[in-house]
């Protein structure tokens, strides 16, 4: 049982280190801990150690480590070095993962970096790391985590968020996730012009790779609601491997209903629109009730809005009670009932 203050401990005193690379500077750091706390056992088990660590508490430079348990056999011939691993992580809160990134030796990994861009915020409330070092054959492992309140911000492309709650469990393979949120802001600039807020997101997703290099990912039972409308949807992309000469290719399926056509601007994908198209719904959809809209887009992303045909866009919506201001000079017509159809870049109305 360990309780220490002031401890300076050198990783590479511990564990076999690279001669180059990025890990080599980083793991030959001191870490200089003003506390550490827990219970370990370290004990030979055949040809290897194994070390169990449980209910450990540490603050390294004035910053305080999530608590962990850890389990860690490691090979006893020459220097030590893993064959398997399990972690299991407390509480953490995002807010603070730039602070321990600093003090953490070879933390410092280019998705971490990545990550940080993004100003990373929530709370993970669970998270597990189980990975596997077998002789002779390829590394294996699988993580689990759980979050709430989790957000990023939108940058270079990828979309930003706030609110979101998850449980998710991935290995090398691919993965799942169940996405929960009751308060939740989703920043999908260019293609939505403004923060979509929303009082009930839900879903699933799973993703593998269907061949070497490639990636295929799924939307299911995907629904979303405020008081402007509700919504479900499911989707598949497939993300070729770099080099295929293809692009990614999305089958996207969503069904709308009880909307007000009048907040109906704020909604518009306006940065795959035209901007003509764009703007004279904003001004002719003046007023009325949404009943139903289905949205059908598939075909590959990059040639949308498909005008050689490449691909489908299509949207049906049904208004009932409408008010449309067709164009400027004429009158509005009013409590009518009508249908919009989108067909890739053409709009047409009965």
């Amino acid at each position: 049982r360990v309780g220490l203050r002031g401890l300076h401990l050198s990783p590479a005193a511990l564990v076999a280190v690279p001669d180059s690379g990025p890990l080599a500077g980083e793991l030959g750091k001191t870490l200089s801990f003003d506390r550490l706390t827990g219970l370990a056992r370290l004990r030979p088990q055949g040809e290897s150690w194994s070390l169990a660590v449980r209910d450990l508490a540490a603050s390294i430079d004035g910053v305080d480590l999530p608590d962990l348990d850890l389990d860690l056999q490691l090979d006893r011939a020459g220097r030590p070095a893993p064959r398997r691993l399990d972690l299991r992580i407390g509480a953490l809160d995002l807010g603070s993962l730039s602070r321990l990134v600093d003090v953490l030796p070879g933390a410092r990994a280019p998705l971490v970096e990545a990550l940080l861009r993004r100003s990373p915020r929530g709370k993970v409330t669970a998270l597990g790391l189980f990975a596997d070092w077998p002789a002779g054959g390829q590394p294996r492992w699988r993580a689990g985590l759980a979050g709430e309140g989790l957000g990023l911000d939108a940058l270079d492309g990828l979309p930003g968020f706030d609110g979101l709650g998850l449980v998710l469990s991935a290995d090398e393979r691919g993965g799942t996730a169940r996405l929960r949120s009751t308060d939740l802001r989703l920043d999908l600039a260019p293609i939505f012009a403004d923060v979509l807020k929303l009082d009930r997101f839900e879903g699933d997703l799973g993703w593998h790779r269907p061949g070497p290099g490639g990636w295929a990912l799924a939307g299911d039972r995907l629904a979303i609601g405020n008081p402007d409308l509700t919504g479900r949807a499911r989707f598949e992309l497939e993300i070729p491997p770099p080099g295929a000469g293809a692009g990614p290719e999305l089958d996207l399926r969503a069904a709308l209903s009880a909307g007000d056509i009048s907040r109906a601007g704020e909604y518009l994908p306006t940065g795959i629109m035209h901007p003509h198209l764009t703007g004279w719904l904003g001004r002719a959809l003046v007023g009325g009730r949404l009943e139903r809209a289905d949205l059908i887009l598939r075909g590959p992303i990059g040639s949308f809005p498909f005008a050689e045909h490449e691909g489908r866009f299509e949207v049906t919506a049904r208004v009932e009670d409408g008010t449309l201001d067709y164009l400027g000079a004429w009158p509005l017509i009013t409590q009518a009932s009508a249908t919009l159809r989108f067909v890739n870049a053409g709009l047409g109305v009965e």
